[in-house]
């Protein structure tokens, strides 16, 4: 569910994040379709998603967990912070029809043991609301 409310999020799942000077964020490796590794099983020093949820301004969330997925397997579960939820600007005159919550979340080690997928679930306050991001699959480069 999401889609028919106006909420969504999106993952990017990187090798890293990094905090810059001027409140820059820095996504370092990121994947697009599909990780490959040389071979399974393996396991990644580190691994990061950055997350973006996005709700309608007149619908602000009350609360919000999000959890990495590893095929069914939970990675990690972040309960994302209720100060997160107020607009960091007055968005009174802003054009635009979103509030967007940002969130780096990194774990490390992460180990594959077969072909898989990741992908970043999140439940808000209305029961039963999933919001699903798309899912990166994780695969091993074809030996020739």
């Amino acid at each position: 569910m999401g889609a028919d409310n106006g909420r969504f999020l999106v993952a990017t799942f990187c090798d890293d994040i990094r905090q810059e000077i001027g409140k820059k964020v820095s996504l370092m490796g990121c994947y697009h379709g599909a990780l490959m590794v040389p071979s399974l099983p393996t396991v990644l020093l580190r691994f990061c998603a950055f997350v973006s949820v996005y709700t309608p301004i007149d619908r602000p969330f009350a609360a919000l967990e999000l959890r990495i997925m590893h095929d069914s397997m939970v990675v990690e579960s972040v309960e994302v912070s209720p100060d997160l939820f107020l607009p960091s600007v007055d968005v009174s005159d802003d054009s635009s029809a979103y509030m967007v919550i940002h969130t780096a979340i990194g774990f490390a080690p992460f180990s594959i043991e077969e072909p898989s997928s990741i992908y970043v679930v999140a439940n808000t306050e209305t029961e039963g609301e999933e919001l699903i991001s798309q899912r990166l699959r994780i695969l091993s480069t074809p030996s020739n």
